[in-house]
Order: C-alpha cells, then sequence, then structure tokens
C-alpha cells in the first residue's frame, strides 16, 4: 500500500470495515502516511482500551463493545472528549459515567446540537432575578444526585440497569408508570429524564 494513498476499503467489505477504514482515513489526514486496516477483533480491543483509558472499567469496557456497534462508541468516545477537552459541567463530575451512559442510551451528538442552536437567531435578553441560596443548594444538590446516580449506573451490566429500572418501575407512582408507557415508544429527554428519576427514587428508599 503506497504510503501517499488513504486506505481504501475492499470489494466486498464486512459490515465493520468501513469502521477501520474511516479510522485509518483519519491517520492519513492527520500524518499524510497510510494506515495499515485492522481486523474487527483488533477494532474491539483499541476501543476497548481508549474507554478504559478514560475512566471505564474492563469489565463494563468489554460488555459495551460486545453489545453495542463499534461506530457507535467510536462518536461517543469523539463527543465525550470533546466535552472534557471544553470544561463542560456534564463531564465535570463523572466523565467516565457520561461515557458509558452516552453509549447505553446513544446520546444524540450534543456539539452538532450546539452548533445549530448557536446559528439561530437569539431572542432579546430577558432580565431574570437573581437565585435565592436555596435555589442555588438545590441545583447543586440535583448535580451531586445525577453524578452519584450516573456513576452507580456504569458499574452495573446491562441486565442489572433493566432489572433496576423495572423494580423501580413497580414502584413508581400511578402519575409516573402512565407517563413512562405514554413517553417510552418516542424517548427522548423528557422520557429519559422520568426514567432516571424513577431509578433515583428506587434506589433512595432502598437505602434508607
Amino acid at each position: 500500500m503506497s504510503e501517499t494513498s488513504p486506505p481504501k476499503a475492499p470489494n466486498t467489505p464486512s459490515k465493520f470495515v468501513w469502521i477501520e477504514v474511516l479510522l485509518a482515513n483519519r491517520e492519513f489526514s492527520k500524518t499524510g502516511k497510510a494506515v495499515q486496516l485492522i481486523s474487527n477483533s483488533d477494532v474491539r480491543t483499541k476501543l476497548c482500551d481508549q474507554m478504559i483509558e478514560r475512566g471505564v472499567s474492563r469489565k463494563v469496557a468489554s460488555e459495551l463493545v460486545a453489545k453495542h456497534p463499534k461506530s457507535l462508541i467510536a462518536s461517543q468516545i469523539e463527543m465525550h472528549d470533546n466535552l472534557v477537552k471544553s470544561g463542560d459541567s456534564r463531564v465535570a463530575k463523572n466523565s467516565a459515567g457520561f461515557l458509558v451512559a452516552s453509549i447505553r442510551d446513544n446520546y444524540q451528538s450534543i456539539g452538532k446540537s450546539t452548533e445549530k442552536t448557536k446559528s439561530r437567531s437569539q431572542p432579546p435578553a430577558v432580565a431574570t432575578r437573581p437565585k435565592t441560596a436555596k435555589e442555588i443548594q438545590m441545583e447543586k444538590l440535583q448535580v451531586e444526585q445525577d453524578a452519584a446516580l450516573d456513576q452507580y449506573l456504569a458499574s452495573l451490566t446491562t441486565e442489572q440497569v433493566q432489572e433496576l429500572e423495572e423494580a423501580a418501575l413497580i414502584n413508581g407512582t400511578r402519575m409516573q408508570i402512565e407517563s413512562y408507557y405514554r413517553l417510552k415508544p418516542k424517548g427522548g429527554q423528557l422520557f429519559e429524564s422520568l426514567r432516571r428519576q424513577l431509578m433515583s427514587d428506587h434506589i433512595s428508599e432502598k437505602r434508607c
């Protein structure tokens, strides 16, 4: 393979070969040198190692690589690194937990949505009253609770998370249960917030 030509996929690409080509071409664009394509098992090992380097346990990293598309994992690692680099508050407390959750729940690209938001015309600023000490304390407590939940969920397997969610749903209020099944088909931020609240409440009750 010439060192001045980017890697190309074979005539009969396997299911994941395009991921390998993408990774190789990224390296080519940076160095100008062609990179030998690696096997599927090597790609999985590389992704697993990258997650471990970012604080994910080997057990959880291996599980994610085995159960989720490699393209999804690669894109979420890239998004995670961009958020860490920019000092985003969502990864300040527990970046490894955020990375695991983003892969399991297939978070959409935050960078793209942010760019779209910035490109829109901004409405005139509206004066708001200063937050009270109680409101600031409540927000701080919520951030800490979210980080603790992310860390706990990151330590569980997919099956354990599912069992926790089912148990939490059983103990939820009638309104929560109705909202859960109404929102679940479409998913989205509102459903994810309700799902997390159910699990958080259930964990708190078990510890009491």
